[in-house]
């Protein structure tokens, strides 16, 4: 083989070999990469606490227009519903709106059966987070069942009902409630109220995770971050009337 030839040779082996040596350094530094991110999985979850890589994407998210609405319910200032049912009474229960604000809500009072109750009357009780909130009966009448499968509102308008009320005072109850069209327009009043609270409490609390992408969505359970105060603000604010 000639002189040139060789040195051609030589050059493509050493090509090659840099080529498998760039290949390698890569891999190395992508298992190293995978290998660090494990071993923090790993601790974070002996922890109980996730990883910031992945804690965004596991936050559920809502806005002013995937609040669902069946079309027979009533809705109060203090975001308690009834809705008619066969036999003339009213079947009561917690919206979506708060739902969504606190994100899970543990019932741990109902008031009993053949209780009397006035319209802005705390029928309900639970937990969300680190605060307990009341909840008011939209309409005036006596409890005439109480949903005894009830500890978790997941699902508002249907499993989750609380009470079964006989009315006393139906028409003009449904006066001060929102149903329809003005529901709908007043949820989303509710929802700009509610993104402007959690801004102005932001000042004094833990909103840990408050996401408000394109100023379009907060984070499901955004009010439970607050400190104390916020939480009893935000029962002043939305579940009081």
């Amino acid at each position: 083989m000639s002189c040139s030839g060789m040195q051609f040779a030589s050059y493509v082996t050493n090509k090659n070999n840099n080529k498998r040596i760039n290949i390698m350094v890569a891999l190395f530094v992508v298992f190293t990469f995978i290998i660090l991110i494990v071993i923090d999985i790993v601790v974070l979850k002996a922890q109980k606490r996730k990883h910031p890589a992945f804690a965004d994407a596991a936050k559920a998210v809502f806005n002013k227009n995937s609040l669902s609405l069946p079309e027979r319910i009533f809705v109060s200032k203090g975001h308690t519903w009834a809705e008619l049912v066969p036999g003339g009474f009213a079947r009561v229960g917690v919206d979506e709106f708060v739902l969504k604000s606190l994100g899970k809500i543990s019932v741990n009072y109902i008031a009993k059966e053949q209780t009397l109750v006035k319209q802005g009357e705390v029928i309900f009780q639970g937990t969300s987070g680190k605060g307990s909130f009341s909840f008011r009966s939209p309409i005036d009448g006596v409890i005439q069942d109480v949903n005894r499968n009830l500890t978790n509102i997941q699902d508002p308008y249907r499993n989750d009902w609380g009470v079964i009320i006989s009315p006393s005072n139906w028409a003009d109850n449904t006066k001060s409630l929102k149903n329809g069209q003005a529901l709908v327009s007043w949820l989303k009043d509710e929802f700009s109220r509610l993104k402007d609270f959690l801004a102005v409490n932001s000042m004094n609390t833990e909103l840990a995770g408050v996401t408000m992408h394109d100023g379009g969505n907060i984070m499901e359970g955004a009010v439970t971050y607050m400190k104390a105060e916020g939480l009893k603000n935000f029962e002043n604010e939305f579940l009081t009337f």
